[in-house]
C-alpha cells in the first residue's frame, strides 16, 4: 500500500468514527431530551370539577421523607378551571408527606372532602373549606377508608369504611393466608356515615355486607349500593344490587346477582338506578352494557 492510499483511508477512519461519535452524541441528546420530556408528564389520577365549573383538584403524585426513606405519595391540587392556573396545594398535613386522595366537592361548592392520612398513616376523612383552604379532619378511624361524597343537603358525608381491618378487604388482595392457618374472620367494608361537623360514625349498612359501591339518592333518604354476602375478597363477581335506608340501615334488594353490576347511579328524580352490567374480570375493570332499573325493584332494561 503506498503512502498516499494509507492516507486516504486514514482519513475515512476518522472521518467515520468522527460521524459515529457524532452520531452517539446526539443519540445520547435525544435519550435525554426524551426522559426530562417524560419527567414533565404528569400522571393525573382523579379529577373534580367544582359544581360552578370555575375550579378543578386533581391528583397527582408528590415525593418525599417519610422517616429515612424517600417515598411517593398521592397528593391533590386546585387550580383554575380556565387555564390551570393558581394552583394551590389541597392538604390536611402541610410540611409533612401524607396519600391525599378521592377529592369531593359540597353541593354548594364552598367544601370539599377528601382522604388523607394521620400521623399513624391512618385514613381519615378531611374537610376544606375553599375560601381560605380552613382544614379540619372529622373523623376518627381505625382500619381503612375511602370514598367520601356528600349528602344532597351538604350535611353528611358518607364513605366506605372496614373498622378495624388491616387493609381493604377486596379481591385483588385477599386476606386469607397462603399457607397454614386459613382466617376465618372476615372484615366487611360497610357504608359509613358521619357529620361534618364529626362526632360519632355511623355505619348503616349490616355487618354481613360487604359495600364496594355505593351513590346516595337525591332526597338523601336512600343508598344504592352492590354488596355480596359473606367475604369481600373472593365475591366481588355475586354482587347484589340493594338499595340501603339512609337512616335505619335496611337493606332492599332490587336485583339478585344474574350478572356482574358496577357503578349504580339514581337517576334525578330517584325513581331509577343505572348501572353497568356484564362479564367484568376483577373489581375496578368495569365493563358492559348500561341497564337501568326501577329503584323500587323490576326488570332492568339496557
Amino acid at each position: 500500500m503506498n503512502r498516499s492510499s494509507y492516507a486516504t483511508r486514514l482519513s475515512l477512519a476518522c472521518l467515520g468514527l468522527s460521524w459515529s461519535a457524532a452520531g452517539h452524541a446526539a443519540q445520547v441528546s435525544n435519550i435525554s431530551a426524551a426522559l426530562d420530556a417524560l419527567k414533565s408528564v404528569h400522571s393525573l389520577v382523579e379529577v373534580a370539577l367544582s359544581p360552578d365549573g370555575s375550579t378543578v383538584i386533581y391528583g397527582d403524585t408528590v415525593s418525599g421523607k417519610r422517616g429515612d426513606a424517600e417515598v411517593d405519595a398521592s397528593a391533590l391540587w386546585i387550580v383554575s378551571a380556565r387555564d390551570g392556573s393558581e394552583a394551590r396545594r389541597l392538604t390536611a398535613c402541610p410540611g409533612k408527606i401524607c396519600d391525599e386522595h378521592a377529592a369531593a366537592w359540597s353541593p354548594d361548592g364552598k367544601q370539599i372532602a377528601f382522604v388523607t392520612t394521620d400521623d399513624s398513616d391512618q385514613p381519615q376523612i378531611a374537610i376544606a373549606t375553599l375560601a381560605g383552604l380552613h382544614v379540619a379532619i372529622i373523623t376518627r378511624a381505625h382500619g381503612p377508608l375511602d370514598t367520601p361524597r356528600w349528602s344532597p343537603n351538604g350535611r353528611q358525608i358518607a364513605f366506605l369504611y372496614s373498622a378495624g381491618a388491616p387493609r381493604t378487604p377486596g379481591p385483588l388482595n385477599p386476606l386469607a393466608r397462603d399457607e397454614g392457618v386459613l382466617s376465618e374472620s372476615f372484615y366487611e367494608q360497610r357504608l359509613a356515615v358521619v357529620g361534618i361537623d364529626g362526632g360519632d360514625v355511623s355505619l348503616l349498612s349490616p355487618a354481613d355486607l360487604n359495600v364496594y359501591e355505593y351513590d346516595w339518592s337525591p332526597d338523601g333518604q336512600r343508598f344504592a349500593i352492590t354488596a355480596p354476602h359473606g367475604s369481600g375478597d373472593d365475591n366481588w363477581w355475586i354482587a347484589e344490587l340493594d338499595v340501603c335506608d339512609a337512616r335505619s340501615g335496611a337493606i332492599t334488594t332490587v336485583l339478585a346477582p344474574s350478572m356482574q353490576m358496577a357503578s349504580p347511579r339514581f337517576s334525578g328524580d330517584g325513581t331509577r338506578i343505572a348501572f353497568i352490567g356484564g362479564i367484568m374480570s376483577d373489581e375496578g375493570v368495569t365493563g358492559g352494557d348500561i341497564y337501568v332499573i326501577p329503584s323500587r325493584a323490576g326488570r332492568p332494561r339496557t
